[in-house]
């Protein structure tokens, strides 16, 4: 059953690729002053805290929305769950350097997780 999960994440990395150009292509008429580095680092790291965590997320509802209606929600999603997470992270003192590193990948988790239990459950 989670071959099919699989499955939809290969078909729309290639959206994900897509989304990625595009944004580099934005970032770098909007900030044409900087540097290539720069506007890469800044656009995979936006991809980084809130595209993928928030398509993962999403991916629970993949049959009742379509992939653009899940990553724009997702985002929203993802950075109300980072936000939140964050902070509580930060009470029980975990310094603020490490929540970019810990936070995305364990949201992904938590959201692939979920789409593979609703696909086996059904």
């Amino acid at each position: 059953m989670s071959k099919e999960v699989f499955d939809k994440i290969r078909e729309e990395s290639a959206y994900l690729g897509i989304i990625a150009l595009v944004s580099i292509i934005i970032f770098k008429i909007i900030f044409y002053n900087e540097s290539m580095i720069n506007v890469l680092r800044i656009v995979f790291s936006l991809l980084w805290l809130f595209g993928l965590p928030g398509y993962f997320l999403m991916l629970h509802w993949q049959e009742s929305l379509d992939f653009r209606e899940r990553f724009v929600v997702g985002i929203a999603l993802a950075a109300a769950v980072v936000g939140i997470s964050s902070y509580y992270l930060g009470l029980i003192e975990i310094n603020i350097k490490y929540h970019g590193f810990m936070l995305p990948p364990i949201i992904i988790a938590i959201g692939l997780v979920s789409s593979i239990m609703k696909k086996t459950k059904v």
